[in-house]
C-alpha cells in the first residue's frame, strides 16, 4: 500500500495525506478548507484517487463525502506523514471548523474539534471541545462516554498554566466527570474526584464551588446510605447557596435534601422542601424546554410522587404523575425518564394496582440498560420486583428482586436497600419460605435503623410480623 501512495503524483499524495488527516470519512468542502489547492485542482486529484480506488464518494447532497476504500489505506496514508505536518493538518482542521462556525451549530462537531485539537496540541481548545463533547453525551444519558470525554479534558488541562482561573476550571470539570461517574455506577471513583475537587475549591476559599460540592457530598452520603451524613451535608449546602443567591445552586440543594429527608421516613420535611422547586420547574417549562440538556428542578417531581406514595395521598400523586411525564417526553433524556417511571410505578405499586405499575417500571428498566444507567438498575428492579409479586409473577419477582439486592451490595447503592431487603422477604413469604423472609426482615430492621430510616422500618416490622 505504501508503495502503491508513493507512486501518485505529489500533489496526489498530498491530497490523499491531508485527507487521511480529516479521518476516515472526508467531507469536501473541508478539504477544499485545509488543502488549500484551487477547486479544479482538487477536483481533479479526487477523480484520480477514486479511479486509483484509493478513496470512493459515499454521499453527494447536502455535500460530497468521501471515505478510504480500505482502513489500512487511511492507516498508512496517515502514518507516512512526519509528526510535525499530521500537527499542523490537525491545527489546520480545527480552524477551518471554527471559520465555518460549525464548531457552535452541531453537538456531534465537538468530538470532531475534540480529536483534531488534541492531535493539534491545542492544549485550550483540548479543554474546550472534550468538555462539550462530554455535556453533550451526558444530555444523551451516554455517561460512559462522557466520562472519556472529560477525563481527556483533564488530560489537556495538565499542560496548561496553574493560576487562578485554571483552579477554577479544574474544579468545574472534576465537578462534571464526578456526576457522569456517579451515574455510571461508579461511586467510588466519583467520590475520589470530588475530593479533589474539594481541595482545589477550599484552597480558593470559593464559596460558590464549595457549595456544589456540598451539595453533591450530599448525595453520595445519601447513596450510600448515610442519611445523616446526607443532611449534614445537604444543610452546610443550603447555607453557602444562600450566601451566594445562585438560583441553580438552591434548587439542586433542595432536590438532595428531599432526598435525605425522604430517606430518613420524614416525608413530611420532604414535601415542604421539594415544593419550590416544582414550582421551578414550572417557570422552565414557560421558556423552551427542548433546546435544554437536562429540565432543571425536573427530579422534585419523581421525588414529591414518591413520597406521596409512602403517605398513601394517591391523588395528589397522580397529578404529579400526569405532569412528570409530560415532561419526561419533552425530549430525549433517558435518566430524566427513568426517574419519572420509576416513581410513577411505584406509586401504583404502593395503591395496590400492580397492571398500572408493570408497564411503567418495565419500560424505565428498558431505559436503565438501554442507556447504560447502571446506578438506577438495583432501584427499578426491585420496584418491578415487587409489582411482579403482586400480578402474582412469584419466581421472576424472587429472581428480580435477589439479582437487585447483590446488585446494589456490589455497587454501594444503599438508598432503597432497606425497601429491597423487604420486598424479597415478602416474595419468600408469599413462597412459603418462612424462615428466609424472617431473616430477610431481620436484616431489613437491623439496616434501616443504622440508616435512621424509619419509614423503610415499619415496613420491615411489618414483614416480621407477618412472619
Amino acid at each position: 500500500m505504501a508503495e502503491r501512495i508513493d507512486r501518485l503524483t505529489s500533489a496526489e499524495k498530498q491530497l490523499l495525506q491531508t485527507a487521511a488527516v480529516v479521518g476516515p470519512e472526508v467531507p469536501v468542502r473541508l478539504l477544499k478548507a485545509v488543502a488549500d489547492l484551487p477547486e479544479d485542482d482538487l477536483d481533479g486529484h479526487l477523480r484520480q484517487l477514486q479511479a486509483g480506488e484509493f478513496l470512493y464518494e459515499t454521499r453527494l447532497l447536502p455535500e460530497p463525502v468521501y471515505a478510504f476504500k480500505h482502513a489500512l489505506t487511511h492507516e498508512v496514508a496517515y502514518a507516512n506523514l512526519l509528526q510535525s505536518q499530521r500537527r499542523q493538518l490537525h491545527i489546520r482542521i480545527v480552524e477551518a471548523l471554527e471559520r465555518t462556525g460549525e464548531s457552535d451549530r452541531q453537538t456531534d462537531v465537538a468530538e470532531v474539534l475534540a480529536h483534531h485539537a488534541l492531535n493539534g496540541e491545542l492544549w485550550e481548545k483540548v479543554c474546550h471541545y472534550f468538555t462539550r463533547a462530554g455535556t453533550h453525551a451526558t444530555a444523551r444519558s451516554a455517561y460512559r462516554e462522557a466520562v472519556t470525554s472529560y477525563e481527556q479534558a483533564l488530560q489537556g488541562m495538565a499542560h496548561l498554566p496553574n493560576d487562578q482561573l485554571w483552579r477554577e476550571q479544574a474544579v468545574d470539570l472534576r465537578l462534571l466527570l464526578h456526576a457522569a461517574l456517579l451515574r455510571a455506577g461508579d461511586p467510588v471513583r466519583s467520590m475520589a474526584i470530588l475530593s479533589e475537587a474539594q481541595a482545589i475549591a477550599e484552597a480558593l476559599d470559593d464559596a460558590y464551588r464549595l457549595g456544589w460540592i456540598a451539595s453533591y457530598l450530599s448525595t453520595h452520603h445519601f447513596i450510600a446510605g448515610d442519611t445523616e451524613g446526607a443532611l449534614a451535608y445537604g444543610q452546610r449546602a443550603q447555607a453557602l447557596a444562600d450566601v451566594c443567591e445562585d438560583e441553580a445552586l438552591q434548587v439542586d440543594v433542595r432536590l438532595h435534601l428531599g432526598q435525605a429527608y425522604h430517606a430518613r421516613g420524614d416525608y413530611a420535611a420532604a414535601m415542604a422542601v421539594l415544593a419550590p422547586n416544582i414550582d421551578f420547574v414550572y417557570q422552565v417549562l414557560s421558556r423552551n424546554p427542548a433546546e435544554l440538556p437536562t429540565i432543571p428542578g425536573l427530579h422534585a417531581l419523581p421525588w414529591m410522587i414518591l413520597c406521596l406514595a409512602e403517605t398513601g395521598d394517591f391523588a395528589q400523586g397522580e397529578r404529579y404523575i400526569e405532569e412528570a411525564l409530560g415532561i419526561a417526553a419533552i425530549g430525549e433524556r433517558p435518566y430524566e425518564q427513568v426517574v419519572v417511571y420509576g416513581s410513577t410505578g411505584w406509586l401504583r405499586c404502593r395503591r395496590g394496582d400492580a397492571a398500572a405499575a408493570t408497564p411503567w417500571l418495565e419500560r424505565a428498566m428498558v431505559c436503565c440498560q438501554a442507556a447504560g444507567i447502571v446506578q438506577m438498575l438495583p432501584i427499578v428492579a426491585s420496584f418491578l420486583g415487587a409489582a411482579y409479586l403482586q400480578s402474582g409473577r412469584r419466581s421472576e419477582a424472587i429472581a428480580l428482586l435477589e439479582d437487585a439486592v447483590e446488585r446494589a451490595m456490589a455497587m454501594r447503592v444503599m438508598v432503597y436497600h432497606a425497601l429491597s431487603i423487604v420486598c424479597l422477604g415478602q416474595a419468600y413469604r408469599l413462597d412459603g419460605r418462612l424462615s428466609d423472609a424472617k431473616v430477610q426482615a431481620e436484616r431489613a430492621i437491623d439496616l434501616s435503623q443504622t440508616q435512621k430510616d424509619s419509614g423503610n422500618e415499619a415496613w420491615a416490622y411489618h414483614l416480621l410480623g407477618e412472619t
